[in-house]
């Protein structure tokens, strides 16, 4: 198995929707923890529109502070890490 990160691309966006709105992520990063949050079920559930809205600035580095990148097993996405300096 190979681990690998690489920065948050737009293509990424259509996984990040998908992953916001799985039960075992929204259960702690959805719109009920907290405002900005996307992500829940039904009603709640994150869609294309808002993910590109609040991930996108990023993608095009308006935001140098915070690094998101994808992590890949195998060449397959399967999460997003970011990290910043405190």
């Amino acid at each position: 198995m190979r681990i690998t990160f690489r920065p948050l691309a737009r293509d990424d966006l259509d996984d990040l929707r998908r992953w916001l709105n799985t039960p075992h992520v929204y259960e702690w990063w959805g719109v009920t923890s907290g405002p900005g949050s996307l992500g829940g079920p039904g009603a709640d559930a994150a869609t294309h529109e808002q993910v590109r809205e609040k991930y996108e600035p990023w993608i095009a580095g308006d935001d140098a502070t915070t690094h998101r990148h994808v992590i890949e097993l195998d060449g397959r996405a399967i999460g997003l890490i970011q990290h910043y300096r405190l």
